[in-house]
């Protein structure tokens, strides 16, 4: 057997194939997917800071009740 059959061999082989379509797959999804996280974390950081503005705003007025048997007391 020569080199000449040898690296035709090699070259119609094809069972790597498949691995190599996964590993681009698997990158595409990745990359997206950090994409997406980017793109979605500034708009959920400021609903997050929203909340917890409205939060404490309506925390006060709880804290500054006194209850007794399950209604607040003026």
């Amino acid at each position: 057997m020569n080199i000449f059959t040898k690296a035709r061999r090699v070259i119609s082989d094809d069972s790597g194939a498949v691995t190599v379509d996964w590993v681009v797959l698997t990158a595409a999804v990745v990359i997206l997917s950090i994409g997406a996280i980017t793109t979605l974390s500034g708009g959920v950081g400021g609903l997050i800071d929203s909340i917890d503005a409205e939060l404490s705003q309506g925390g006060g007025v709880v804290a500054d009740q006194e209850w007794s048997s399950g209604t607040p007391s003026t």
